[in-house]
């Protein structure tokens, strides 16, 4: 295993001592499904499910970008919380 997913494994354990705002929640959850499955391929939720919309934008968002892009800026995201 390398570096970079064992520190993504220590932040995954780390976030949740922590309590982040919104904004980042979302960031760190388009990280998260980017890194586990890829870019986001699914239909768009309708405008007033906002939470789903949310979701899935925050996913959108990350399309394109390499696993391991997505893990050191999720580790950045976590130690910029402690």
């Amino acid at each position: 295993m390398s570096t970079v997913e064992n520190d993504f494994k220590r932040a995954l354990e780390d976030v949740q001592k922590t309590n982040p705002d919104q904004d980042t929640k979302l960031k760190l959850y388009g990280l998260y499904k980017q890194i586990h499955e890829g870019d986001n391929n699914t239909s768009k939720p309708w405008s007033y499910q906002l939470e789903k919309s949310y979701k899935w934008q925050a996913w959108k968002n990350n399309s394109g970008r390499s696993k391991d892009d997505c893990m050191e800026e999720y580790i950045i995201a976590v130690n910029g919380l402690k």
